[in-house]
């Protein structure tokens, strides 16, 4: 469907899913490190 075309089009849908990997990654790094000190 249309959300195919945003998604594989370089504009905003791009930068939006590398903003949302960007913040699950960090997220994922302070549960990790939170995890592992205690």
């Amino acid at each position: 469907g249309p959300w195919l075309v945003v998604l594989k089009r370089p504009g905003s849908g791009f930068s939006l899913i590398k903003a949302a990997g960007a913040a699950l990654a960090v997220l994922l790094a302070y549960l990790g490190l939170r995890g592992a000190n205690g």
